[in-house]
């Protein structure tokens, strides 16, 4: 007694066969092309993740190297201050020595003046003296003069007062 449920199988024909074979290769050929979309899907999500990756992680490297420079160039502009500082405290020390040598050099000679000017007012009083001697000496010289003119002149109109009258 044969077996229920079990057909025996007969034996295929060429072209079953071949329909058979064709739907096989047309069953491998979706899988493959399935397979190949999912594998270029994967790799696409990849290619896709590692580029984010990439970019988050030039991004990090930029922050860290703008970083870097930022400290590179924060010691070259202390360094610069520093070098500023001294060149302005050289320049200024140098000016305070000439503002000093001006200053002593003004009162030195404020008392070269001050003491001209006495100098000066003493030789006009001197001279002034001298002047006024010699107008008080030219003064009586005139005065005797004129005494002595005035005295002959009198003389000589005592003696011709008689012959004008």
């Amino acid at each position: 007694m044969p077996k229920k449920g079990k057909k025996a199988k007969a034996p295929l024909s060429d072209e079953e066969q071949l329909l058979l074979f064709q739907q096989k290769m047309l069953a491998e050929e979706e899988m493959a092309k399935k397979k190949e979309r999912l594998l270029s899907q994967f790799l696409k999500d990849k290619l896709a993740k590692e580029e984010h990756n990439s970019a988050l992680n030039l991004n990090k490297i930029n922050t860290q190297w703008r970083t870097v420079l930022r400290e590179i160039k924060t010691r070259e502009l202390h360094k610069d201050i520093e070098i500023l500082s001294q060149t302005f405290e050289r320049v200024v020390d140098c000016k305070n020595s000439v503002i000093k040598s001006l200053a002593k050099d003004l009162s030195e000679a404020e008392e070269q003046y001050a003491h001209a000017l006495r100098s000066h007012l003493h030789n006009i009083d001197q001279l002034l003296a001298l002047q006024r001697c010699r107008l008080s000496l030219l003064e009586e010289s005139y005065n005797r003069e004129l005494e002595a003119l005035t005295k002959e002149f009198e003389t000589e109109r005592a003696e011709t007062m008689p012959y004008l009258l």
